[in-house]
């Protein structure tokens, strides 16, 4: 048996399969992106201050201990990028709190990456996972320090 494909087939379920696949990332990226500008000297050397990140809304999925976040505050400005210290259930460090070893559920302990901050100012927490919005993916802008920190 011979099976022959025209092309006006081929380019139309091509295009369609195209469309599909375009109109999916850019729900994607309006459900999911958000862009974050880097305010203030605390994630040094993480993050220089007006950097611009990339990242990716968690969803239903929790935060690990060590992943640089988005986090939600009431004071200015309102979006932050810190580190999660520890994660619910995990100890906290002898230097953060020796009267409560465990975090409670739903609530993670994050630091800032500056070393030469106090350490009373790098730490923030508990707070609770619906205050984390998103993980940091990238560093956007500027173009010459684009990269996926660690």
């Amino acid at each position: 048996m011979h099976w022959h494909l025209s092309p006006s087939l081929i380019s139309v379920t091509f295009g369609t399969v195209a469309a599909i696949a375009a109109a999916l990332l850019a729900w994607l990226a309006v459900r999911r992106l958000s862009v974050v500008r880097v305010e203030g000297e605390s994630m040094r050397p993480t993050f220089l201050p007006g950097e611009v990140v990339l990242c990716w809304d968690y969803g239903r999925r929790r935060p690990a201990a060590g992943e640089l976040v988005i986090v939600r505050r009431e004071a200015f400005p309102p979006l932050l990028v810190k580190r999660v210290l520890a994660a619910p259930g995990e100890l906290l460090p002898e230097a953060v709190d020796f009267t409560r070893p465990a975090l409670p559920e739903e609530r993670y302990f994050l630091v800032a990456d500056n070393a030469a901050s106090a350490l009373p100012k790098r730490w923030i927490g508990p707070v609770e996972q619906k205050d984390i919005e998103a993980r940091v993916l990238c560093v956007l802008w500027p173009w010459r320090r684009w990269r996926r920190p660690r």
